[in-house]
């Protein structure tokens, strides 16, 4: 399933992206679609689009990605659970909670270890390599 939406964005902006984005081999629409898939989305995107996607991002928000964490609420609530779990403690709803935070966990971790790459490959953090 799909959803036609309309953005509003200045005229100088979009220009400046969407020559970045041709210079990376996208269409526009395309890009827009990888972002929104690479941040929001459980499908799976091949290496090569997240990078390229990450590559075009502003510093900024390569940052903000690169610093995330998961929600305090969501987090401890994913400890609780782990605990649970390992408990042996879990009813059916718990278990798909956990299961939920999860997979957002994971996801979280994947935008951000791809942001710090892109961060430290601009110049924006160090190496963690010491």
């Amino acid at each position: 399933m799909q959803r036609k939406i309309t953005l509003e964005v200045a005229t100088a902006e979009f220009s400046q992206a969407k020559q970045a984005v041709l210079q990376a081999g996208f269409k526009i629409e395309e890009y827009l679609n990888i972002v929104l898939l690479a941040l929001a989305s459980t499908q799976p995107l091949s290496e090569d689009a997240v990078e390229r996607s990450f590559h075009l991002l502003p510093d900024v928000t390569v940052l903000k990605l690169a610093k995330a964490q998961m929600p305090e609420k969501d987090s401890q609530r994913f400890s609780r659970l782990l605990e649970k779990q390992g408990e042996g403690k879990l009813n059916e709803k718990e278990r798909n909670q956990l299961t939920e935070l999860a997979e957002e966990y994971e996801r979280g971790t994947l935008r951000k270890a791809y942001a710090m790459a892109e961060a430290v490959r601009r110049g924006l953090m160090s190496s963690l390599k010491s």
